[in-house]
């Protein structure tokens, strides 16, 4: 029997490991963290007394780019359902943005969002003049620069602070 190591438990790690079993391996899953999931995070809200969990990560994918994740759902026949546009929002303190809303929430990231956007079109730009073809995860041209980029790096460089860091992109994204 072949032994095979997973580093990570994410759904990646975790996919892999089932695949590896699945095939006859015997197979070991490392992660450094307390709990398996890797970035399919839940993230517990709380306001106005209420209470939201989101995991976006895991909810809402675009199924073109996770082919492999879809695969998987399949096989496991985990059942699926359009979701409809992609909605969030974001907490503040007390307050609540979403698209669309105007609050204090909103002027205060308006800034950073205008620079998260042309952010993600640059990188969209690069994206493209390396490599032209169907969007995919599976496939990166390692003539890319951004591939040895770390995002939060990049963001900081187009002006994006830790709060909306740590606020908007890593609960959305």
């Amino acid at each position: 029997m072949t032994r095979v190591a997973v580093i990570g438990a994410g759904v990646a790690g975790m996919a892999a490991a089932w695949a590896l079993r699945r095939r006859g391996s015997s197979v070991i899953v490392f992660e450094k963290r307390p709990v398996v999931g890797g970035n399919a995070k839940t993230h517990r809200w709380g306001t106005n007394g209420y209470s939201v969990e989101t995991g976006l990560s895991v909810l809402a994918w675009p199924k073109p780019l996770f082919r492999n994740y879809t695969r998987l759902l399949a096989e496991l026949e985990v059942p699926t359902q359009p979701s409809g546009p992609l909605r969030y929002f974001v907490r503040c303190g007390d307050d609540v943005w979403a698209p669309g809303l105007a609050t204090p929430c909103w002027e205060r990231f308006a800034p950073e969002l205008g620079r998260w956007e042309r952010l993600v079109s640059w990188v969209r730009y690069v994206n493209h003049r390396f490599d032209d073809t169907e969007p995919s995860l599976y496939r990166v041209s390692p003539k890319n620069p951004l591939v040895y980029l770390p995002l939060r790096r990049l963001a900081r460089r187009f002006g994006i602070g830790d709060a909306f860091w740590n606020q908007v992109v890593v609960p959305v994204h």
